[in-house]
């Protein structure tokens, strides 16, 4: 397993009163898969992906990120962490908005930034940079693009390709097809099965049903409780399960039940 996580809690104080963002999430995940985390907003989705990601602390719980255990418990004064780095090096986000992630004004020099910060010199650094276009397969002229004169799904792109030539296992994708049309939000998505290739695997943060079938495996949130998690071919295959998972997630409504939930799904032009 790349990652299993057991009872995970993350409880914060809002007005003077304690408030459980996330309680007892507990899944595994083997490596080159990937997990598409589902809920509403609220649901505490993009929280477990701070966590995992280590952005976050959670309030209890382990984390098992390839047989490196971290166990944290409030009854210590400091959490039992051994080491944020660590996690940090083994795992990488990108976050909803991606022009806030943009630090150059071209392509050619964002990605080689992100190398830069890794140490990465002279040819080797050169070479990483080559790798990372190639793999985008954009047109040469957009080495001096900026990346905020992109589409959305070409931001997307820029993003996780730099990520997926990093060193690290583990890369999270929060909302990555938000506010994209249909045609975009399928180009990214193939795009992410391609890095899978990478030797990497994904966890998807996506409220999208359109984006369920993608994935191998599926988790669901629901006001920060866990509510399933199935393998998603078993799931696709029993319509009457999927649609009360949804409907205990606030995704359907009971009207919605007497659609044809799957039917919607399989529509996608890549099945």
């Amino acid at each position: 397993m790349i990652i299993k996580i057991n009872n995970l809690s993350k409880k914060i104080n809002s007005h003077n009163k304690e408030k459980e963002i996330l309680q007892n999430i507990t899944f595994s995940l083997p490596k080159n898969k990937i997990l598409t985390i589902v809920g509403e907003t609220g649901s505490g989705k993009s929280t477990l992906a701070k966590i995992i990601g280590g952005f976050s602390i959670p309030t209890s719980g382990s984390i098992n990120y390839n047989y490196q255990f971290f166990t944290y418990s409030k009854s210590k004064k400091k959490i039992k962490y051994k080491n944020l780095k660590i996690v940090r090096e083994f795992s990488k986000i990108t976050f909803q908005d991606s022009n806030l992630q943009f630090f150059k004004k071209n392509i050619w020099d964002e990605i080689k930034f992100g190398f830069k910060n890794l140490g990465y010199k002279d040819e080797k650094l050169d070479q990483k940079v080559i790798e990372v276009f190639n793999f985008l397969e954009f047109p040469e002229k957009y080495k001096k693009t900026n990346p905020n004169n992109l589409s959305g799904g070409e931001q997307k792109k820029l993003l996780i390709a730099i990520i997926a030539f990093f060193p690290s296992k583990l890369l999270i994708l929060d909302e990555p097809t938000a506010n994209m049309d249909n045609y975009n939000r399928i180009e990214v998505l193939n795009f992410i099965k391609k890095i899978l290739k990478k030797n990497k695997t994904i966890i998807i943060i996506t409220h999208d049903l359109r984006n369920l079938s993608y994935s191998d495996y599926l988790l669901f949130l629901c006001k920060g409780k866990q509510i399933s998690f199935n393998k998603c071919s078993l799931l696709l295959k029993n319509q009457q399960k999927l649609n009360n998972i949804l409907l205990q997630s606030n995704l359907i409504q009971e009207k919605d039940l007497k659609k044809d939930i799957l039917r919607e799904i399989n529509k996608l032009p890549w099945k």
